[in-house]
């Protein structure tokens, strides 16, 4: 994943199984990247800024 002012950095994803139902999950990461996505909302973001100010 590249995340913006970083190299490109490799994460690892916990899951978790609950005791109760058995059902497994694991930490929700909407807030910073989308889905099947491979950079963050913030790098996006940035490029989008500097693209618009390149052609205005």
């Amino acid at each position: 994943m590249k995340f913006y002012n970083k190299n490109h950095e490799t994460l690892n994803l916990q899951r978790y199984k609950c005791n109760y139902c058995g059902k497994t999950f694991q930490t929700d990461f909407r807030s910073v990247v989308k889905d099947n996505a491979n950079i963050t909302n913030e790098l996006k973001d940035h490029i989008v800024t500097q693209f618009q100010e390149a052609h205005a």
